[in-house]
């Protein structure tokens, strides 16, 4: 019989430089090495203050002569006026953890490799809400590997430089919600004839809906797709605990009453 003590060195040995762990030291190894690497690369890049939307960056435009022209520009929406329930519907909707992570979340990138694996394509995105504010504003929409870890660079030093809340204003103000209308001022003028301050519960979930595809779930063109994608969104915002049980019901149950379409000024769209 063989002694214990040489049955415990040969069994370390083993262990030590069995394939299994070398492997994943190896893979350990290769990680760290790319983390350090897009750090390093990351830093390259800054966010150009000039292509947010803020109170600041609003146009003026002159005429031949030099005259200030009549016009308003009203995409920017200041973060005091923003409803709670037009947050909680987009943050529930689009990014979960929007109030906790750094720019991109982990675990919805890896969940939705991991889904897209399994669908045998590309089904799922894994944007956070700060990364399609850079998508929005820095960056074009191909897609490749390299746009989007430009896209995750620029979204933690937007984090860094900006809070929580004006980061959520920004988005909601160059978000597109189609019929031509970007931002969210524009898309409650255009469905629903409203001050942003005065939309429903119900409404506010319509419009956090419809960015997902502006020509499917438009309340104006496709009601009853519209209908069902609003429904989802309050379910998942019941879920998540942002309203309760009769919250939900009312607002299931609410019809949607859209403005009728206008046509759009010709000047207005020249400028």
């Amino acid at each position: 019989m063989k002694k214990p003590r040489y049955l415990l060195k040969r069994t370390k040995f083993a262990v030590i430089f069995s394939p299994l762990p070398i492997t994943f030291g190896i893979l350990l190894l290769i990680l760290a090495s790319s983390l350090v690497a897009f750090s390093l690369w990351a830093d390259s890049f800054q966010v150009d203050e000039d292509l947010l939307p803020m109170a600041k960056n609003l146009p003026v435009f002159y005429d031949v002569n030099g005259n200030i022209m009549d016009y308003i520009s009203d995409n920017y929406i200041p973060p005091d006026d923003i409803p709670t329930n037009l947050k909680n519907a987009f943050v529930a909707l689009e990014d979960k953890r929007f109030y906790s992570h750094s720019g991109y979340d982990p675990y919805r990138m890896v969940g939705a490799v991991v889904r897209n694996i399994k669908s045998g394509g590309a089904v799922e995105g894994a944007s956070t809400i700060t990364q399609q504010l850079v998508k929005n504003t820095h960056l074009t929409f191909e897609k490749t590997i390299t746009r989007k870890l430009k896209e995750i660079a620029l979204a933690t030093k937007i984090e860094e430089k900006y809070s929580k809340d004006e980061i959520f204003s920004m988005y909601l103000s160059v978000i597109y919600f189609g019929g031509g209308a970007y931002g969210i001022k524009s898309a409650s003028k255009l469905y629903f004839d409203k001050a942003v301050e005065n939309l429903t519960l119900s409404e506010c979930a319509t419009l956090a809906g419809i960015i997902k595809s502006p020509t499917k779930y438009s309340p104006i063109n496709q009601l009853e797709n519209s209908k069902e994608r609003r429904n989802l969104v309050l379910e998942v915002m019941h879920k998540q605990g942002y309203i309760d049980d009769a919250q939900l019901e009312k607002a299931k149950n609410e019809p949607l009453v859209t403005s009728t379409p206008k046509k759009s000024s010709t000047s207005k769209f020249f400028i």
